[in-house]
């Protein structure tokens, strides 16, 4: 991972580490979200979401609605994921 240098005027540095604290404060709580309809697809399915994935990628379950939802829901919490990540990264001293 390769890191750049910003420059922020001092009396920036408190809202930007708020901006940054409350982006992350409501990726996480979209990831609960999307984690929970998750959890309700394979509890109903009762099958993991990769396993789903895998099986849908293979054409092996068809095209029903409901499969493009848990597609989808998979999809944006993988998303969330990755730049809730890349936000943690970023430390602001």
């Amino acid at each position: 991972m390769s890191y750049i240098s910003l420059r922020i005027p001092e009396e920036a540095v408190k809202p930007v580490k708020e901006a940054f604290e409350r982006e992350r404060r409501l990726l996480r709580k979209k990831l609960q979200f999307y984690e929970k309809r998750l959890e309700s697809f394979e509890k109903e399915y009762k099958m993991s979401s990769e396993e789903f994935q895998r099986r849908f990628n293979r054409g092996e379950i068809g095209d029903d609605k409901t499969w493009f939802e848990w597609l989808f829901a998979l999809k944006v919490y993988n998303q969330l994921k990755e730049r809730l990540s890349a936000l943690e990264g970023v430390k602001l001293d």
